[in-house]
């Protein structure tokens, strides 16, 4: 397996060297086919495999070659394209992010309504309303690589955030670690297994969440000059009151044109007595737009399996969100929220808005 893996970055090279001889003995540019894979997508492994596949066919000047070599090492491939450098074995990256939001559920309270079931009314005690208004903070955390070999590598990272809310004085703590080993198998499959934990504490509410996954990829190119990665996986999510299975599938596309598409679905058994995600489907649309980065998503999921006395609970959410990348490191995001519940109280139809921040890293 370690040698087929090696096979495939020793036939990169190969091909991608024969690009570089051409380009040094002419005078060329590099096309914008480059710039494509880099800004089309977050993925890295599928802008790298963008990278590799359309330099293969193209004269490529310098500075992508030692983009290209860069980033080859970085996924394990030790020899790159074969230029000078070695990457770390171990990275450690450390950065912190300030926190600017709209947060519709500060307190993680009760919906400011009655609670009706049938002919029965039920009124929540004021004090356990939720709370919602403008939070500020930040979040501090690090991420990093350990090298382990040809293709092969474990990625970690974990942080901690808080924001405040100076409307209502109380804030909202999270702390997040995770832990995955990727691994390229053999022409351009991949298995990767992930682990993960979150925390987030409100004023009334503490939440804990872990899961496991086992994922299998593959890259591909079709004939319209278009990259993908194709992927199914298992997961195993550990919420505080119950256990679930799921299954997962998703496709991504960089296209020809510069557009990056993601389609991903999640499956998830029933869990009698808990209301617990049983089918969840998002796409997403990430285009330039003016030199900046547009993304357009959609969701939609189903949740059912909890009874609140005795009266069937099940709801369909419905997501929609817009973020563009208003200045540099700073992106100015829009949505609306839509929550039908079998129990009217539990019903949710809200406008999102929030500002990211891309992390400081030091």
């Amino acid at each position: 397996m370690h040698l087929k893996a090696r096979k495939n970055s020793v036939v990169a090279q190969k091909r991608l060297k024969q690009a570089l001889l051409f380009c040094f003995s002419s005078i060329a540019t590099t096309t914008t086919a480059n710039a494509t894979c880099l800004n089309a997508s977050s993925n890295e492994r599928l802008s790298n495999y963008c990278l590799v596949e359309r330099a293969s066919s193209q004269i490529i000047d310098l500075r992508t070659a030692q983009i290209i070599d860069y980033r080859l090492k970085h996924e394990g491939y030790e020899r790159g394209l074969g230029l000078p450098g070695r990457a770390k074995q171990l990275s450690f990256q450390p950065y912190v992010t300030p926190i600017l939001d709209y947060e519709t559920d500060i307190n993680g309270g009760n919906p400011n309504k009655p609670l009706q079931l049938g002919n029965l009314t039920f009124n929540g005690d004021p004090n356990l309303v939720r709370k919602e208004g403008v939070v500020v903070g930040a979040g501090a955390g690090a991420y990093g690589r350990y090298l382990l070999g040809e293709g092969r590598y474990l990625d970690y990272g974990f942080g901690a955030s808080y924001a405040h809310s100076f409307e209502h004085d109380i804030g909202i703590q999270r702390r997040f670690a995770s832990l995955c080993s990727k691994n390229h198998i053999k022409n351009w499959w991949y298995i990767d297994g992930c682990a993960g934990s979150s925390y987030v504490e409100k004023d009334l509410t503490e939440d804990t969440r872990n899961t496991l996954s086992l994922t299998a990829s593959k890259l591909f190119t079709s004939s319209l000059n278009s990259h993908h990665q194709a992927s199914v996986g298992v997961n195993r999510v550990y919420d505080e009151d119950y256990e679930q299975n799921q299954i997962s599938f998703g496709f991504q596309t960089i296209n020809s044109n510069g557009w990056h598409t993601a389609v991903n679905a999640t499956f998830g058994e029933s869990i009698d007595g808990e209301i617990a995600v049983r089918e969840a489907v998002s796409a997403s649309l990430a285009l330039p737009v003016r030199n900046r980065r547009l993304t357009v998503s959609a969701s939609y999921s189903e949740a059912d399996g909890a009874k609140l006395l005795g009266v069937q609970r099940a709801e369909e959410t419905w997501a929609f969100s817009a973020s563009y990348n208003i200045y540099k490191n700073v992106d100015l995001g829009i949505g609306y929220t839509k929550r039908d519940s079998t129990i009217d109280y539990f019903d949710v139809s809200t406008p999102t808005i929030n500002v990211s921040f891309k992390p400081i890293r030091f």
